[in-house]
């Protein structure tokens, strides 16, 4: 629910200025993934912030009127109304599985007290499901679950692609 169109933004905030310079305030939100768009000014910026099941996980400052206009219609249009994909780096999410894989590999390496040589072996033949697994061990503990952060693309109940790099605070664990 936009509360603040993206074309009255600028003025919005420019008349509550007093009062934003030193508070945030709701502009938007979409409570089926529990995120809302802040608005503060600083100076002569007008700082708009996403936040996520109580996370920032954007936010940008913008210096007139047009830029607050087109700022804010593709953050409502991503993470409001769920239409578009942000810019979403796919090397970023590839390389972050990789960091991912490579900690379990040293954790199980560790564990287990394997050679390189033998961890190498177990993942090349279980691969994702180590990973995978792991990740859905912690799932009886959900306060450790909403904090992992797995930048991805998932799929809502209308088939709308959505990112997030907190996926595990919008699935059910």
């Amino acid at each position: 629910m936009i509360l603040v169109e993206a074309e009255k933004l600028w003025n919005y905030c420019m008349e509550k200025r007093d009062y934003l310079t030193y508070n945030f305030e709701k502009v938007a939100e979409s409570p089926d993934t529990q995120t809302e768009v802040m608005v503060a000014v600083d100076g002569s910026a007008v700082m708009l912030s996403v936040v996520s099941d109580g996370y920032t996980v954007h936010e940008t400052d913008v210096y007139t009127p047009d830029e607050c206009e087109e700022a804010a219609a593709s953050i409502y249009k991503v993470y409001i109304e769920c239409d578009e994909e942000p810019n979403v780096d796919n090397a970023a999410i590839s390389d972050n599985e990789d960091i991912l894989s490579d900690a379990v590999y040293e954790f199980m390496q560790t564990l287990l007290d394997m050679t390189p040589q033998a961890v190498e072996a177990l993942v090349a033949q279980y691969k994702d499901d180590i990973l995978d697994g792991f990740i859905a061990s912690l799932s009886k503990y959900p306060e450790i679950m909403r904090n992992i952060y797995r930048p991805m693309i998932l799929e809502d109940e209308s088939g709308n692609e959505l990112y997030t790099a907190f996926p595990y605070r919008l699935l059910s664990v």
